[in-house]
């Protein structure tokens, strides 16, 4: 956990409840995790309240896909939201994992910069520090600040693996390294010129934020390629109660609405 994300997530619990698994999770759910596609799950936890008005779902600032699964692999909570899949050494937690979402990774911009559409090879060039001004791609003037994740995010994976090029280049130290997508989103939106990748559902109809196509192929188009995963985990001798209710919901109408409502595709 990274030093910002667990002051924020102790604010968080300084004013909640502290809802453990037990009698009082039946009022409040509170899904940690990851920081990707949050709006995602914050619009599925509204869908359900509706439906079930008795209990409450809170969605808390990120602690990460790791922290989830340690968190409620310890028993500290029912229920996490990951984006990747258990590794190695999470398996002793015996963790279910359920898919909630697929999310479209994107590039964006600044909305200062006027890229409608980007290739693999002009991001790649982007990132490497081959191309160091908008000016080269006709996207505006100046140079191009350039914002990247940590090694081992989430969306960065799903762009080494299927992104051609990506997995191989050097990323250029002229870059601004951010340790979640909240701070990713803010920081671009601040920045003039800048670009940065991530999740759609973390900046659908924000002004200050534009996002870019790849290969002119945009995010809603069902030849888009680049997906990851919104999941939760659970431990199966929890599945009752509040997490069961909540687990059974994603399959309704209701919480694909707000899953493709925010920027996401329904997993199932």
């Amino acid at each position: 956990m990274k030093y910002h994300s667990l002051i924020l997530f102790v604010c968080f619990m300084g004013g909640a409840a502290f809802a453990q698994p037990g009698i009082a999770a039946e009022k409040e759910l509170i899904i940690v995790g990851t920081g990707a596609g949050m709006p995602v799950i914050q619009a599925v936890g509204k869908a359900f309240t509706r439906e079930n008005p008795d209990i409450r779902v809170l969605v808390p600032p990120s602690i990460g896909s790791g922290g989830a699964i340690k968190a409620v692999g310890k028993g500290e909570y029912l229920l996490g939201r990951v984006a990747r899949g258990i590794a190695d050494k999470e398996i002793k937690y015996g963790l279910t994992q359920t898919p909630l979402a697929k999310l479209p990774i994107i590039f964006y911009t600044h909305a200062s910069v006027v890229l409608d559409s980007i290739t693999p090879e002009q991001a790649c060039a982007i990132y490497s520090g081959t191309i160091r001004t908008w000016e080269v791609l006709n996207a505006g003037t100046g140079p191009i600040r350039v914002i990247r994740r940590e090694e081992g995010d989430s969306s960065l994976n799903v762009l080494i693996d299927r992104l051609p090029g990506f997995a191989t280049m050097t990323p250029t130290q002229v870059a601004k390294i951010t340790y979640t997508d909240q701070e990713t989103v803010d920081t671009c939106a601040h920045v003039k010129n800048s670009i940065a990748y991530g999740t759609l559902a973390d900046v659908m109809n924000l002004l200050s934020i534009h996002v870019v196509r790849i290969n002119g192929i945009a995010p809603s188009d069902p030849a888009y390629p680049y997906f990851g995963p919104l999941d939760l985990v659970y431990k199966q001798e929890n599945y009752q109660g509040s997490l069961k209710r909540f687990v059974e919901f994603l399959s309704s109408a209701g919480a694909r609405k707000a899953i493709r409502d925010t920027g996401g595709l329904p997993a199932n």
